[in-house]
């Protein structure tokens, strides 16, 4: 996300969930398959790459209204 959006990432810190404390147990792996909803839909879904750098296009486009 850093880099799509052109960010520093020195502020973001890789850590593994055996170090976190949550009120609920949760999975290691907590990823969404949409495998199945795809198929339903007969389209498939856009990676999370994909999504960031279409945010990033309309932030970039958008940013010009705010001023």
């Amino acid at each position: 996300m850093a880099e799509i959006f052109q960010l520093s990432g020195s502020n973001i810190n890789r850590v593994s969930v055996d170090i976190l404390t949550f009120k609920a147990s949760r999975s290691k792996n907590m990823a969404l398959n949409v495998k199945k909803i795809s198929t339903i839909l007969k389209h498939d879904l856009p990676s999370i790459e994909d999504s960031l750098r279409s945010m990033k296009h309309q932030h970039d486009k958008n940013k010009n209204l705010l001023n």
